[in-house]
């Protein structure tokens, strides 16, 4: 294990983090989507994937330009996230209360991807990396945008249902 020395080596360290993090979404939230029987969930899930794989792109070429292996260790805080959904979706009691409990468990995902990705895109300022700094705010921006999208989707439908399917 390369020690961190400087906030260059941060930078790095975080970025491999990201990379492993967006790729354990895009294995894990298919199966996750199968769970879900709200539709704006399922589309909701679904936009994440196509996001997830458009951030894992930009990831890939921002390593390219820095000349840099993105392989490393596993994003150990996203794949304990990624266990917690299905630990938590297993113990609902019905369908109602499994999306309300997606909703919760994506979301905490995307609020450690938005950690991620603001820490990243304030350390690339310091660095100098004007152009990856943009491309990680724009990442750190749609992150926020899809945590928003599950927000609507809980407030506007999953959440009222769930709480209507109060087992006594």
């Amino acid at each position: 294990m390369k020690p961190i020395n400087n906030l260059a080596d941060l930078f790095i360290e975080l970025l491999k983090n990201r990379y492993d993090s967006e790729q354990q979404q895009i294995e894990a939230f298919p199966e996750l989507m199968e769970e879900a029987s709200s539709t704006a969930l399922k589309n909701a899930i679904q936009t994440s994937i196509n996001r997830s794989k458009i951030h894992f792109k930009k990831i890939v070429t921002i390593f390219n330009s820095l000349k840099v292996d993105p392989v490393d260790d596993v994003c150990e805080g996203c794949l304990v996230m990624i266990n917690d959904a299905w630990k938590l979706i297993r113990k609902a009691g019905n369908k109602e209360i499994k999306d309300a409990a997606l909703i919760t468990a994506i979301q905490h995902i995307h609020h450690y991807d938005i950690a991620g990705y603001g820490s990243l895109s304030a350390y690339a300022i310091i660095l100098g990396y004007d152009e990856i700094a943009h491309e990680l705010h724009e990442m750190l921006d749609e992150e926020k945008n899809l945590d928003e999208i599950l927000k609507e989707v809980a407030l506007n439908s999953v959440n009222k249902k769930a709480n209507k399917e109060i087992v006594l």
